[in-house]
């Protein structure tokens, strides 16, 4: 220990000779900027029309949150990001204000983000989440596109704890809404069409044998189908949607209840 000491001394006495910094200066802090974008799978950016996402920055050896934000702007223009062809080595483009956050660093030397990303936050609870790493250099401005996977789907009709007097069977119909996590419409004239989307009703009762039903694409956004409750009961309904192959998948629930 003594004799690295004599070594270390010796080494910035013939730095200091030489006219070079000392090895025990500090390097100076110097200012970085990272730019974060929330891109939905196979859709446009995240917006602030569904929400916007937040973005949390963390020190990715220890942890340690750095800096936090929401992604605030447009999802983008659909035929540049949808129709326009790119290569694999183009970034998805960032016209009419793509929605974005920017943070500042002061940092010393290069230093290893965790870049977490929640959204959209259309709800109590972000739709979904991703993350990703990136080596912050000091002076460099950094531009991160990360990617989130799912679907925005909510259940219209029947609502929560619907009530029906019956003691045989009801039917009822149920009405569910499907979006892109942009907030992208589902509709025959956009890129989202609905033969893209596989949208069901899963009905579950305890003690009872579930049944599945598929709901159909009636106008923008809207799925529809029709249940058949066997009698008196408590029901939840969940409607999933997903496009098969992409990864995306999406659900929410309702429940009724079938009272004498």
């Amino acid at each position: 220990m003594h004799l690295r000491r004599v070594v270390i001394v010796l080494a910035a006495s013939c730095l200091a000779l030489a006219g070079l910094p000392s090895i025990s200066s500090a390097a100076p802090v110097v200012t970085s900027h990272l730019t974060v974008r929330v891109q939905a799978n196979a859709a446009k950016w995240v917006s602030s029309e569904v929400g916007g996402a937040t973005v949390v920055i963390k020190d990715a050896s220890t942890g340690q949150v750095l800096r936090s934000g929401r992604v605030v702007g447009t999802s983008g223009e659909t035929t540049a990001i949808m129709n326009d062809p790119r290569t694999p080595l183009e970034p998805t483009p960032t016209l009419d204000e793509a929605a974005s956050v920017t943070f500042s660093f002061g940092f010393s030397r290069p230093r290893r983000l965790l870049v977490e990303a929640y959204g959209p936050l259309v709800g109590p609870t972000p739709v979904s989440q991703t993350s990703a790493q990136v080596w912050i250099v000091p002076g460099d401005d950094q531009n991160l596109a990360v990617t989130l996977h799912g679907l925005i789907v909510t259940v219209l009709s029947p609502a929560p704890h619907t009530l029906a007097i019956s003691t045989g069977p009801v039917q009822m119909g149920i009405t569910a809404s499907v979006q892109m996590l942009c907030g992208c419409p589902v509709s025959t004239t956009t890129p989202w069409t609905p033969d893209l989307y596989r949208v069901r009703a899963l009905i579950r009762a305890p003690g009872a044998a579930g049944q599945a039903v598929t709901l159909a694409y009636q106008s923008t956004d809207t799925f529809i189908g029709s249940v058949t409750f066997p009698g008196p009961g408590m029901y939840d309904v969940i409607v999933v949607a997903d496009m098969p192959g992409s990864g995306n998948t999406g659900s929410s629930s309702t429940s009724v209840v079938i009272a004498p």
